[in-house]
């Protein structure tokens, strides 16, 4: 563990550096096996599947999000538990969500710490100086939720062709929230007129990757240009 930072309330940042093998070549968006070690009652050690974060141009360290489940025996563990130095294990890369080589225009749907692989995603287009036309509609439900907000912003400069669009579904009044406000699947289908000549890549719960399913058909977006992960 090389480092561990706070990216909002509940959401940690941990960065691995590879010691053994001493890199890694993953896509843009697959995931890794971490074992997280037995704590807090644990019996045994237990493996969960988490997004990369990081850009694949970097192979000697990868980066998780971690977001702090109330209850949630892997999450307690890596938030109250993990130190920098400690050694772990970890097993991957694999998944199918990653960008293919196409020339389509890209939409990117995310929710809470499914932020992660579209995150590796965008860092990736940076890197390859990529000038797909992509926008990114990030939901989460108060301001204090959005993560990495500031990067995001920084993208929209870097890249040739996007556009990033956060929403809150449950503005506070402290937050002075002026902008789209509501679930993610509504923001989507208020900003995006037509899906012709579009693929997507999803993160988050069942609950919403079905929901936006649905937004995507009736947008003209077919489930052969749609990949995606589920959080449970």
């Amino acid at each position: 563990v090389a480092s561990i930072r706070d990216l909002t309330h509940d959401v940690k940042e941990v960065r691995l550096s590879l010691l053994d093998p001493p890199y890694m070549s993953f896509k843009a968006g697959q995931f890794i096996q971490f074992l997280v070690p037995a704590c807090d009652g644990m019996k045994e050690p237990v493996y969960r599947a988490y997004s990369i974060a990081s850009s694949p141009a970097i192979t000697n360290q990868i980066e998780i999000h971690v977001k702090y489940v109330p209850g949630g025996v892997s999450t307690t563990c890596i938030h109250k538990h993990l130190r920098e130095g400690d050694a772990v294990i970890i097993v991957g890369p694999d998944g199918d969500l990653h960008l293919r080589d196409t020339d389509r225009q890209i939409v990117l749907i995310a929710g809470g710490s499914g932020m992660a692989p579209i995150r590796s995603m965008l860092l990736e287009m940076a890197c390859t100086h990529s000038r797909r036309k992509a926008i990114f509609f990030f939901g989460v439900k108060a301001r204090r939720d959005l993560v990495l907000f500031d990067e995001m912003r920084q993208l929209e400069k870097q890249l040739a062709d996007f556009r990033f669009i956060p929403a809150l579904s449950n503005a506070e009044p402290a937050d002075n929230w002026q902008g789209e406000t509501g679930l993610i699947t509504e923001v989507f289908s208020r900003n995006i007129d037509s899906g012709a000549d579009t693929e997507a890549y999803l993160c988050g719960s069942p609950p919403m990757i079905n929901a936006c399913l649905k937004a995507l058909k009736a947008k003209g977006i077919p489930d052969s240009q749609t990949y995606y992960d589920r959080f449970v």
